[in-house]
């Protein structure tokens, strides 16, 4: 059968070594054969009536490379002779037939020192051995006599079963007769093991190791398969890579199995390592077997992590060779799920072989419509294969795990591979966002390598792939659900615009819970809505954009609390710059121009402009407030300073053009007009008006204060002079002196 590849199964050694081959269940139907000849001129004899006891010893002989076989036959005639009106009729016999293994050579018999005629006649699934008696054998006699043959060994990558080897011995043993025993005897260091009738194991005084069945009633029914090994006679070859080492166990006799396994595995294991990408990861030396076929039942190798052991078939395929080396990657240290291991490994293998250049028969592909298709996450541990409906599923298995396997290869690459596989052995979370990625927890099934096929490497069919080949029936609910969540949220990644989800979303994807995706994917749509609202404003306001809320969106882990508050905290100061902008760019009147001389709002609003670019929006806020707060009181303070300087009783105060002028009133002469000042460039020297001290930390205190200025002194005081007649004399004054500071 084509070879094939299975990850490790853990078994006991009875039930791994159990042949599963056609002799063996042909054989159970052969057993002896009696057929007592006719006698001339007599009743044909009753085949009832011959009985025999046979005790057949099976010693193993493996410096000839065969197997002895000697059955010690008694046969008795038990057929009573029977008187008739014409005379007595006696019944007796002159040979017995037996059936032995197909294998069997150099048979012969004897009773005592004189030879036994014996005719061989090969029929289907065994050999019909007659020995004739060389006489009649009546009633209540007995003819002892010994069966003797061979089972001779056959070499390695033969079609028969049988094997004896210097360090290897594969039979099966039948019993004969009515009644008897069955012996088997190894030699000493061999270690049998034996399925199929109940035997007893023994030791004797040479240290040879016997098994024993006594007191066997149905000869037809009894069965026995064996096996034995003896550690020691095998060849050990020594790889040592930079990174890993090996033990090739061969049988001595077979040195073209331990050439080719050498090789294959010197050259194919670093490749492997580039390939994958990943580090040998067996710790210690990886033992490497050569098995008889049969043994394992239908496949062509085993690989058992648990021990360190690859088993492979005497059978000499590339694939299988390279196949079992990879699965000391791909196992359940990385993937749970025989079809996942065994299409990687199947894929792998092949890529090896290309690049090595070695000749290996291609990969069967499979065909979705094959009658026993069925998803492959459904396919069953490996068992053994013994009928054709088993063989072909186990096909279709390997088939469609490659196909899936290499379609995925051939998409996202080697590169791509390499990078799921990282993941997978570093345990971390398909789901990418802006930190270093979150390890995950639970098992690293299909489902995780379907995330990391199309999270991080990039593939666009898996889905597709994994619905057609993998996914069963009752799971096909949840898979269409998790399409869904998948699709929002690559909308949502594709929203956030170099925003990368949070942990309390990618989360819950990785571990398909997709009603909790989504409502933190609701959640997370409020934040990026009043992000795109903060670009605006900021824009309008020439601002930056504060990396804060990229950092608490990305980084929430359970809740979107905090980005939320963030964002409502972020708008509000934005409003509150806007107004406050607003405020000092509005045109104003006289009052509050004379409110602001000396302040500095503009200041306060460039100081909360600069927190907002910084990320300091609490600051921003309260700079914010300060500046409007200038402008707000800007007008009471000027309607202040004009009444505080109208009461010194020297002057008005005259804005024109932007210049301010203090005007004192002369008698009978026009004053002359000065420009004393700027506003908002050079503060009065007036004094404070009348009203609660001002704090020096108060905003509205100008920053170039002085205490207040000094007029000349007027000229003495005219004894009368109420208002009415100042007012007269200001009205008709055409001349005047103008003051100043």
């Amino acid at each position: 059968m084509t070879a094939l590849g299975r990850e490790r199964r853990v078994r006991s050694g009875r039930e791994r070594r159990r042949l599963a081959t056609a002799f063996g269940c042909l054989a159970l139907a052969l057993g002896l054969l009696l057929t007592p000849p006719r006698a001339p001129g007599t009743l044909a004899a009753s085949a009832d009536g011959l009985v025999t006891r046979a005790d057949a010893t099976y010693t193993v002989r493996p410096a000839d490379h065969l197997v002895q076989v000697a059955v010690d036959v008694a046969a008795t005639n038990t057929q009573p002779d029977r008187s008739t009106s014409g005379g007595v009729i006696h019944y007796f016999f002159t040979q017995a037939s037996f059936g032995v293994q197909p294998e069997a050579t150099r048979v012969h018999a004897s009773s005592g020192s004189r030879a036994l005629a014996v005719t061989v006649r090969s029929q289907t699934g065994f050999r019909r051995v007659d020995v004739a008696f060389g006489r009649s054998l009546f009633y209540s006699q007995t003819l002892r006599f010994r069966l003797e043959y061979d089972l001779p060994g056959l070499v390695a990558r033969s079609r028969g079963n049988v094997r004896v080897l210097s360090a290897f011995v594969s039979f099966y043993a039948w019993s004969f007769g009515d009644v008897g025993s069955v012996r088997i005897v190894f030699p000493a260091g061999f270690v049998p093991n034996a399925s199929g009738s109940p035997m007893v194991e023994s030791t004797d005084g040479a240290g040879r190791v016997i098994l024993q069945a006594a007191g066997i009633t149905d000869g037809l029914a009894w069965f026995e398969n064996v096996t034995a090994d003896l550690e020691s006679a095998l060849t050990k070859t020594r790889i040592v890579l930079p990174d890993a080492e090996l033990v090739v166990h061969a049988w001595p006799e077979d040195l073209a199995w331990q050439r080719e396994v050498v090789d294959l595995l010197s050259r194919g294991i670093p490749e492997l390592q580039v390939l994958i990408g990943r580090p040998w990861p067996v710790v210690g030396a990886l033992d490497v077997r050569e098995i008889h076929t049969p043994l394992l039942e239908g496949y062509a190798g085993f690989f058992e992590s648990d021990v360190r052991l690859i088993e492979i078939s005497e059978d000499l395929d590339p694939v299988t060779i390279v196949h079992e080396a990879s699965h000391a990657w791909f196992n359940a240290d990385l993937f749970t799920g025989r079809w996942i291991n065994e299409g990687l490994a199947n894929e792998y293998a092949s890529l090896v072989l290309a690049k090595l250049g070695a000749g290996y028969v291609p990969l069967e592909v499979a065909r979705r419509s094959n009658p026993v298709a069925f998803p492959l996450q459904s396919w069953p541990p490996p068992g053994r294969i013994i009928d054709k409906l088993t063989d072909a599923r186990e096909r279709y298995g390997y088939a469609a795990s490659y196909t899936v396997v290499k379609a995925l290869v051939d998409e996202v690459g080697v590169a791509g591979m390499r990078s799921v596989f990282a993941a997978a052995g570093a345990g971390t979370i398909p789901y990418r966002g802006a930190p270093a990625p979150e390890k995950v927890t639970g098992t690293a099934d299909w489902r995780r390598l379907l995330d990391l096929l199309e999270q991080v490497a990039g593939s666009h069919q898996a889905s597709s792939l994994f619905r057609t080949w993998v996914v069963p029936v009752a799971d096909m609910a949840t898979f269409d659900r998790r399409d869904a969540a998948v699709k929002d949220y690559r909308a949502l990644v594709t929203e956030g615009g170099g925003w990368q989800p949070p942990f309390m979303i990618r989360s819950p994807m990785a571990t398909w819970a997709f009603d909790a995706a989504e409502a933190g994917m609701t959640e997370a749509r409020k934040v990026l809505v009043s992000r795109d609202q903060i670009v605006v404003a900021a824009a309008a306001l020439q601002l930056q954009v504060p990396s804060d809320l990229k950092t608490a969106y990305e980084s929430a882990l359970n809740t979107m609390s905090a980005p939320l508050a963030l964002a409502d905290g972020e708008l509000a100061a934005l409003s509150t710059l806007s107004d406050t902008t607003a405020a000092l760019n509005a045109d104003r009147d006289v009052l509050t121009t004379i409110g602001l001389l000396g302040s500095q709002p503009n200041a306060q609003l460039d100081a909360a402009r600069s927190a907002f670019n910084a990320g300091n929006i609490d600051e921003a806020v309260t700079d914010a407030a300060k500046a409007r707060a200038i402008v707000d009181r800007a007008r009471g303070i000027g309607r202040e300073r004009v009444v505080v300087g109208a009461g010194i009783g020297s002057g008005v105060v005259v804005v024109s053009g932007g210049a301010l002028f203090l005007v004192r009133r002369r008698r009978r002469r026009r004053a002359v007009v000065e420009p004393v000042g700027v506003a908002q460039t050079e503060p009065l020297g007036w004094p404070e008006p009348a009203g609660p001290p001002v704090s020096p930390d108060d905003p509205l205190r100008p920053v170039a204060e002085r205490p207040y200025a000094t007029l000349p002194p007027d000229p003495a005081p005219e004894t009368d002079r109420g208002p009415e007649k100042r007012d007269r004399e200001l009205g008709a004054s055409e001349q005047g002196e103008g003051t100043g500071p």
